[in-house]
């Protein structure tokens, strides 16, 4: 018989439920582009929503991608958040954002998987 861990068991769950984990970044904002990916070719995603959610759960802040995929994010006060990143036939994308106000911004790129690629959809943040 295996062992599932605790973390095994989150990212298993999260990804049944269209969420694919990803990294954890520490800045005092993120700024980025949301785009979709198929065959080397890079297409925006605009009206991305992106959130942050505060240690409960709770949706503190909201914003929607440009035209252009383009989007930024920040954190109302120092402290630990979780980011979301969604659009429509896409699983999102879900990390830890820890507000450091004396870091710079950090430049992602954001890449949605659709539902009917890979069980996480493909969905993946990546540093600028």
């Amino acid at each position: 018989m295996q062992r599932v861990t605790g973390v095994a068991l989150l990212a298993a769950l999260s990804m049944w439920a269209g969420v694919c984990p990803v990294m954890t970044i520490k800045a005092r904002g993120i700024v980025g582009n949301v785009c979709f990916e198929l065959g080397g070719h890079s297409t925006p995603i605009p009206g991305a929503r992106i959130e942050l959610l505060d240690r409960s759960g709770n949706v503190i802040l909201t914003s929607t991608a440009g035209d252009n995929g383009d989007f930024r994010v920040d954190a109302l006060t120092k402290g630990e958040y979780t980011f979301r990143i969604s659009a429509a036939g896409f699983h999102a994308v879900e990390g830890r954002f820890i507000v450091k106000k004396r870091r710079p911004e950090q430049k992602v790129n954001v890449t949605l998987g659709s539902d009917a690629i890979l069980p996480c959809g493909g969905g993946s943040v990546s540093l600028k």
